[in-house]
């Protein structure tokens, strides 16, 4: 809907005007996420399990190296896949509301 087109031309904005920086990327996955939300609504598919599957491996692999082999330091992938769950989550919470 309108709000998740406000987001990704906020992000298309953030994108053009500095393209070396990525922050624009959690906006997103949150726009991503609302319009996701909104498909699995409608149509009632595993969507969103689908699409975090990856993200979720990755964290809780890097969570258990962390805490049994005492690695110290964080990939930065893990704090990518980090950020995108929890931008996920947030958009998905938005866009169930906005339902």
């Amino acid at each position: 809907g309108p709000i998740a087109a406000a987001i990704f031309a906020i992000a298309d904005k953030l994108m053009s005007s500095s393209p070396d920086n990525r922050n624009y990327f959690a906006i997103l996955v949150l726009g991503y996420s609302m319009v996701y939300t909104s498909a699995n609504s409608a149509l009632k598919p595993m969507t969103m399990t689908q699409l975090v599957t990856g993200h979720l491996t990755k964290v809780g692999n890097a969570l258990t190296d962390r805490v049994l082999e005492g690695k110290k330091m964080w990939n930065a992938g893990t704090m990518t896949s980090a950020c995108i769950l929890v931008s996920f989550m947030g958009g998905g919470a938005l866009g169930a509301k906005s339902l």
